[in-house]
């Protein structure tokens, strides 16, 4: 999931903007003196505490996500980067995703980068809405940030959620985050984090919803 907001400006603030586009891995390093303590572990203990780790963070995934597939889309009203105010409610017989992101975020950039491709441009005339929210973020930081995607091709509206009111009510930790709704409001697709392969199925399930309605 990468490093924490706080973090990461830390990071840029110490060394330049040019953090604030890559991806941030923190290492802690040993003396040769703390080395020699070490305890070489086996092929057997790696893979179990690598297994001990994913079980945790998939414990930490689920106690963060407060609506999951199947639930009901709590109704929100969020402004939009523009000033439109948008309320989910009103979107009602079309299909929505909620995407949950921040400018700092490497994995929510990642994906951004993929959005005109595999979103909005494939699915421009359907029944369809890209509904990304800034998650804890001020105006001029979202503002300032999305002028420079634009100069990447990287052109949408974006929400505001400057104090999580939105995110709360879906979450408690993580992003990105997507929520997919259906045309009843139904949360049909979640996922946390970037990969190919998740935004492959997002999309897939995305031209499920639409099928019907174009028939």
């Amino acid at each position: 999931m990468g490093v924490s907001g706080e973090v990461k400006e830390a990071l840029i603030k110490k060394y330049g903007e040019k953090v604030n586009e890559s991806i941030v891995i923190l290492f802690d390093l040993y003396t040769d003196a703390e080395m020699k303590k070490v305890k070489p572990i086996t092929p057997e203990e790696a893979a179990a505490v690598n297994k001990r780790n994913a079980d945790e963070h998939e414990k930490k995934l689920n106690e963060s996500t407060v609506i999951k597939t199947g639930d009901m889309a709590p109704d929100f009203v969020v402004e939009m980067l523009d000033g439109q105010k948008i309320k989910l409610s009103e979107l009602k017989g079309k299909v929505v995703l909620i995407n949950f992101w921040a400018t700092w975020c490497a994995p929510c950039m990642s994906e951004f980068y993929e959005f005109p491709d595999k979103i909005v441009n494939p699915f421009a005339s359907k029944d369809f809405v890209l509904l990304p929210i800034s998650r804890g973020e001020k105006e001029d930081v979202v503002s300032k940030k999305m002028e420079k995607l634009k100069t990447k091709g990287i052109a949408f509206n974006v929400g505001l959620d400057l104090n999580k009111d939105i995110y709360k009510q879906y979450a408690s930790n993580f992003i990105p985050r997507n929520f997919l709704v259906d045309q009843n409001g139904t949360v049909v697709y979640t996922s946390v984090g970037y990969s190919e392969a998740k935004l492959n199925e997002l999309v897939k399930k995305i031209n499920e919803l639409l099928k019907p309605s174009e028939e």
